[in-house]
């Protein structure tokens, strides 16, 4: 590369640009006791945590093809949890990190299917509301899901003109 002019700034690294951060999109967790943060791992960007009073820090996801990019904690303290889906199918499935036993979890393995997180509140910290289009793949319907057991419970049926569904905190 020759020397940049003034009319032809040197350009930026594209690395520098499309490459992975060092960490992002730090969360602490609901007690204050520990720091989620995403990080590559080999690579692919995963999701690690950090011991707040000790520092230790471990990743708890091991994705070799795509990477984690959207997680949250659960009200309990103990779960992690992320979307992640397939080479880019935009079939999104739940998974959940359980942090005491090191035991990661597909709480929606139904091929072809799409998640949306619909609710979480902390009355409630074992369990999420999802939106999934399981039964028609134009709709989502309500599911409840319990982070310990993995049971899904159907809330509520889209009646076919629902976009996408708001919880409230009962």
């Amino acid at each position: 590369m020759t020397d940049p002019s003034p009319t032809f700034p040197r350009l930026i690294p594209r690395e520098l640009v499309f490459g992975n951060p060092t960490k992002t999109d730090p969360q602490l967790s609901p007690d204050g006791t520990r720091m989620a943060y995403i990080a590559p791992r080999d690579g692919v960007l995963n999701v690690w945590v950090t011991d707040v009073a000790s520092g230790e820090t471990r990743a708890v996801t091991d994705d070799t093809e795509r990477g984690v990019r959207v997680y949250f904690w659960a009200h309990d303290n103990r779960h992690l949890v992320f979307l992640q889906d397939a080479g880019g199918d935009e079939n999104w499935r739940l998974y959940a990190v359980d942090l005491e036993t090191d035991t990661q979890r597909d709480l929606t393995p139904f091929p072809e299917v799409q998640v949306q997180l619909a609710g979480r509140e902390k009355e409630h910290p074992h369990e999420l509301l999802i939106g999934m289009n399981k039964d028609d793949a134009r709709l989502h319907d309500v599911y409840r899901v319990d982070l310990r057991s993995g049971e899904l419970t159907l809330v509520a049926k889209n009646p076919g003109d629902v976009v996408g569904w708001v919880a409230d905190a009962s």
